[in-house]
């Protein structure tokens, strides 16, 4: 495996072509009726067709978010073709896959409150001492304090969810084998 910048470019091509694939649909579809429902005559049947568009484009982006877990650590180590990869790789355990990262999304999601009131309460304090010494030194506190916390806030997630996948791709890749290995190891 070849290291160098090269491979930063493709896993991030790969990486922003899956969130397209992913988030294309939901984006598209309530905004293309939102064109197009002057065409519709009755306001009952208009709102249907949008909620119908919402809940289909949100189980398509389910979907494709689970099936297309797999393609950063394939874009990795370059693994062609990545998305078809990808997507054989998850057929018939996307259950299994939605379980877990709803699992890893819940523990993510309790970090990051943790982390908001941990911050909201170390703050005030240090507020109040800060600006009573000087209103530059309470800005600059403030403005460190927010890059501080946009960091943690969104630094861990996206390193979780790399790990995750990486995660399933060995899982699922030790599953292959071994189906394989069963496949061909004599029957006694």
């Amino acid at each position: 495996m070849k290291l160098g910048f090269r491979n930063f470019f493709y896993w991030l091509g790969w990486d922003l072509i899956k969130w397209a694939i992913v988030l294309m649909p939901p984006l598209i579809l309530p905004a293309l009726f939102i064109v197009i429902r002057d065409f519709i005559p009755f306001e009952s049947a208009s709102a249907a067709v949008f909620v119908i568009l919402i809940i289909a484009s949100i189980f398509f982006a389910l979907l494709s978010s689970i099936r297309l877990t797999l393609v950063t650590p394939l874009a990795v180590i370059r693994s062609k073709p990545v998305l078809k990869g990808s997507w054989n790789m998850t057929r018939g355990k996307w259950w299994r896959i939605f379980g877990n990262s709803w699992m890893i999304y819940l523990i993510i999601l309790a970090y990051q409150l943790g982390l908001s009131i941990a911050l909201s309460v170390l703050s005030f304090p240090a507020s109040k001492v800060l600006g009573s010494v000087s209103v530059p030194l309470m800005k600059l506190f403030s403005i460190l304090m927010l890059y501080f916390y946009v960091g943690l806030m969104f630094s861990v997630p996206v390193l979780v969810a790399a790990f995750f996948s990486c995660a399933v791709y060995r899982m699922l890749l030790k599953e292959k084998e071994q189906t394989e290995a069963g496949a061909i190891a004599p029957r006694g």
